[in-house]
């Protein structure tokens, strides 16, 4: 190989990689849902879209961890069912959905209800992890997605 070929390879196999590699990056940064989440102190509670919610306990059931949430619906709006994300999240930045158990969204302004919650979370994080729920409107609206993390 000359050293002609060989300067041509050092200079454009990087950018045949990296050029690629920065449009990817690019396009993740601008099109993943970004959050504004309201920290609630433990024994608090938080208000998201037209409710106030309060974590009633988070404790680990078996290979899984249960949440207790409650809902106290603000006004008429705040008793519509909704969409929400919820979640465990680590101190690392790890995530992991929960499934519904029981209970559900309240039927009057005033009312409240109680709502159960599990996500399977590995051992050696379940004591620490903290529960995080996110509203995502339909359809989507611009700006960043508005949430609740609640400090155990």
């Amino acid at each position: 190989m000359s050293r002609r070929a060989a300067l041509a390879l050092i200079v454009v196999l990087p950018l045949a990689v990296g050029l690629p590699l920065r449009e990817k990056l690019h396009y993740y940064a601008t099109h993943r849902a970004r959050e504004a989440l309201t920290t609630v102190p433990t024994g608090g509670a938080g208000t998201l879209n037209h409710a106030s919610w309060r974590l009633r306990s988070i404790r680990p059931v078996g290979d899984r961890v249960e949440v207790v949430l409650e809902q106290t619906a603000l006004d008429q709006e705040g008793t519509i069912q909704l969409q929400n994300d919820y979640q465990l999240r680590d101190r690392s930045g790890r995530r992991w959905e929960l499934d519904h158990v029981s209970g559900g969204d309240p039927y009057e302004p005033g009312e409240r209800s109680t709502r159960k919650m599990r996500g399977r979370v590995p051992a050696d994080v379940a004591g620490q992890v903290e529960f995080v729920m996110l509203f995502r409107p339909a359809p989507p609206r611009p700006g960043p997605l508005p949430g609740l993390r609640f400090r155990r």
